[in-house]
């Protein structure tokens, strides 16, 4: 990529410093204060400060190469580091959260860069955490661009432009090798509030809005402000809680290259994407150009945080223009596969919501502007939140009465129907929500199934998550049919279900249906059915926020742990059945869908190790997350008499997205050395581990899901 060189007009600025500055002096670094603040290197006279005002706007602006200034003293043009060694930083000053504690700007290069006398913290989820010792923007290397909302720590509006140090840090560099190289500030949105979580639009008293607000926005009441849309009445970002996520503008060209502050025509500032116009406008192969300057800058400034971008929103239509230009400048390089993977332009065009799995990806709501999110470094992140440690005014804002609910039930509540028993929390875990209740009850009663069932909320699977939840926590279902004998041996079987599968109707027409089935057909089984974060939630939640959940969510540390779940478990069926646990003679591992993420979880964290699953059910669930192999080269091939199940919608499907199919046929090709052509079941048999691996285009991606669950426990059902 050959970037454009800086405009003229920004290096003849400097000759335009005011001839009439004097000469000047210039002190060591004084030793430090009282305070223990280490002063910067200040000038003795008002015409050198002025100089200095002047150097610290442009300094990011131009480096170390580019532009002279004019030394009275030797009545000349020198090289600006000639006259300033070092360059005039002056120092300013932002009260952290402890008193007493001063961050100031410190030179990186020749940018200036914030630093800080102690560690910020990013606690939680970025849509449910909060912030210590949060940084606020001190230099002026970028245009500070942030909305004022209402922080929950102080029911006041707060400007929204505090982040961690590194996130702080990440914009600054990138900030200076965008003004390097494109000649343009980078225009900086909102961060976080100064101690992070909830920040509202709204001018109105946190403590006056409803109870369940304060729990992520899981009003079911229709007379409610926050019902289903209207929930962004009050909020301003479900995310930007914890310090590590940013908006920024991106780059247009209109009569010269501009930048997005705000909204631009065409591209709406919530909901829908780009369109005609708009597109042309960032199509201009100067925008293009400046915008992967900025997306590239971004990487190496993360890189040389400590950290790396994980996240960045954008609009499918903008991301299509990009996609294409810098594939055709720079083919598959470093910078193009981490942000998009690969040049496969179906991938970015393909589906309602394509490109989820890159780091450049395209989100609803994100047609005017960047969103960033960022790793976490060392232990600059606390990523399991707990309540009970939490500042007080995050369970109980300023003024208000508790929000958070009192201590799980200890002891479970029975409730007994014509469908058997249901057992709500106990056993140490807290009580299910009562929609999970609701909708699970309706399919056993729709479908005339019978039977115990645990419902609640386990410590090993999302204890902290509350998006669009009621309470905090995500249920899991555990169901033992009527018909299980215990005398017998019992298969214990998991379904890790896709985007929106812990639904009402999903949990009719999906679950209940083969469960029904599996009833009739003899099988002897426990079903878990754990709520994973792509769930609907309460049902308020957008798909493409349940779309963006995945990997990105599940890999995080206190999110999923399987062996925990699976203990965990155990204790359940033996609190129903007494020693029932001891009966079970196998594990089988079905995921739909997203629920593929939770294989590639298993296979990178070893967990298959641990359950020992005879038998793995993959659902059209490969999407880009390379499970498919990884599953058998870290588990199936390693072990013996495994039942291996690849299910995929037949390359003649009208499906827009075919990539489980094509990594199934590229990992039975390349991996098995076995010849396909995708049209037909394929069953390959390991003769040294007696495995049976099973290739089967069953239907469409539905379909599937429909089946994967009887498929698992007999072949010879669906076959």
């Amino acid at each position: 990529m050959r970037y454009k060189l800086l405009p003229i007009a920004i290096v003849l600025l400097l000759f335009l410093i005011p001839s009439f500055i004097l000469a000047f002096s210039i002190v060591n670094v004084g030793a430090a204060t009282s305070d223990g603040v280490v002063p910067g290197t200040v000038c003795s006279s008002p015409a050198c400060k002025e100089m200095d005002d002047v150097w610290q706007e442009i300094a990011p602006l131009v480096g170390a190469e580019a532009g002279k200034v004019w030394d009275t003293t030797g009545s000349k043009w020198k090289d600006y580091t000639e006259v300033y060694s070092p360059p005039q930083v002056q120092q300013q000053t932002e009260i952290s959260p402890t008193a007493g504690s001063v961050f100031s700007a410190t030179l990186d290069g020749d940018c200036a860069i914030t630093t800080a006398p102690q560690d910020s913290k990013s606690v939680g989820s970025t849509d449910r955490g909060y912030l210590i010792n949060g940084v606020k923007t001190i230099t002026n290397s970028f245009t500070n661009n942030p909305h004022q909302k209402v922080s929950a720590a102080t029911g006041k509006l707060e400007p929204v432009e505090y982040g961690t140090l590194e996130l702080i840090n990440i914009l600054e560099r990138a900030s200076c090798s965008l003004s390097k190289n494109v000649g343009q500030k980078l225009n900086v949105g909102d961060r976080s509030v100064k101690d992070g979580s909830f920040a509202y639009k709204s001018t109105k008293k946190v403590c006056e809005m409803p109870p369940k607000e304060l729990l992520k926005f899981n009003s079911q009441d229709e007379n409610s402000d926050l019902y289903r849309g209207k929930r962004y009445t009050y909020s301003g970002h479900i995310s930007h809680q914890n310090g590590r996520n940013a908006d920024l503008g991106y780059f247009y060209y209109d009569n010269g290259l501009k930048q997005v502050r705000g909204s631009i025509k065409g591209c709406p500032n919530s909901g829908g994407t780009c369109t005609g116009t708009a597109n042309d406008k960032f199509a201009n192969e100067e925008s293009l150009q400046a915008n992967w300057v900025l997306l590239v800058s971004l990487k190496e400034a993360a890189e040389k945080s400590g950290t790396k971008i994980t996240d960045v929103a954008f609009d499918k239509y903008l991301i299509y223009e990009l996609h294409k230009y810098v594939c055709n400048e720079e083919g598959e390089s470093n910078n193009v596969k981490y942000f998009f993977n690969n040049c496969n332009i179906a991938q970015v065009t393909e589906g309602s919501y394509p490109n989820s799995g890159n780091v450049l990806r395209h989100l609803d709501g994100h047609a005017n502007h960047y969103h960033i999110q960022i790793g976490c470094s060392d232990d600059t992140c606390t990523s399991s939140l707990n309540v009970a440690t939490a500042p007080d005014w995050f369970t109980n804002p300023i003024g208000c009465g508790s929000t958070i609910p009192s201590e799980p039930i200890e002891s479970p509540v029975s409730e007994n129907g014509n469908f058997g028993t249901l057992l709500n929390g106990g056993f140490g875990y807290a009580p299910a929500s009562s929609s999970t209740i609701s909708s699970w009850k309706n399919a056993m009663s729709q479908k005339n199934l019978k039977g115990s069932t645990w419902v609640g909320k386990i410590t090993s699977n999302g204890p902290e998550d509350g998006l669009y939840r009621e309470g905090i926590g995500r249920d899991t279902i555990l169901f033992v049919p009527e018909t299980t004998n215990f005398n017998q041996p019992v298969e214990l079987m998991y379904f890790f279900h896709g985007k929106g599968g812990f639904s009402r109707s999903t949990m009719n027409s999906r679950i209940a249906e083969q469960v029904s089935q599996l009833v009739r057909k003899g099988t002897n089984f426990i079903l878990v059915y754990p709520e994973m974060p792509w769930s609907l939630g309460t049902g308020n939640v957008e798909r493409y926020d349940a779309k963006s959940r995945q990997w990105s969510t599940i890999s995080k540390s206190g999110e999923l742990d399987l062996p925990k779940l699976h203990n965990s478990v155990y204790k359940i069926i033996d609190a129903l059945v007494e020693g029932g646990s001891s009966e079970i003679d196998r594990v089988s591992l079905t995921s739909h869908s997203a629920g593929g993420v939770v294989f590639k979880l298993a296979s990178e964290k070893g967990y298959f190790n641990v359950l020992l699953p005879s038998k793995i059910t993959l659902a059209d669930a490969d999407y880009d997350w390379q499970v498919t192999e990884s599953i058998y080269n870290n588990y199936v091939k390693q072990t013996s008499q495994i039942q291996y199940s690849i299910l995929v919608q037949p390359p003649s499907s009208s499906s827009s997205d075919q990539r489980p199919t094509e990594a199934a046929i590229k990992f039975f090709k390349e991996t098995l050395n076995k010849e396909l052509d995708g049209k037909s079941k394929i069953t390959f048999e390991d003769n040294d581990n007696n495995n049976f691996i099973y290739y089967v285009p069953l239907g469409s991606h539905s379909y599937i899901g429909n089946e994967a669950l009887v498929w698992t426990a007999d072949p010879s059902i669906t076959s």
